[in-house]
């Protein structure tokens, strides 16, 4: 559990630096498996703390919602999330 956060949390700040990324910036320069980036990016989504800005075919481009700003910023380990009850896109 503390790893998946941590990556929640990496993945969450990167958003916050960088403004938008798509899950290959962040694979390459956090260096994480694909895999986790985009499986982390889909549940944080899904939980309200990032959003999809952009769609084309087989990639999008992911920013921080102000529910995410607010996990980072307070260095929660613990939120009330709930999932929005709508099919991952």
């Amino acid at each position: 559990m503390v790893a998946v956060l941590k990556v929640v949390q990496c993945i969450l700040g990167y958003l916050a630096e960088k403004e938008i990324a798509m899950p290959i910036q962040v694979e390459r320069d956090l260096k994480i498996s694909r895999y986790l980036v985009f499986g982390s990016l889909i549940i944080m989504e899904e939980l309200g703390l990032v959003e999809a800005i952009a769609k084309r075919a087989n990639w999008k481009l992911y920013r921080i919602t102000d529910k995410g700003r607010e996990l980072l910023e307070k260095g929660k380990t613990v939120i009330e999330l709930e999932a929005t009850g709508r099919e991952p896109s």
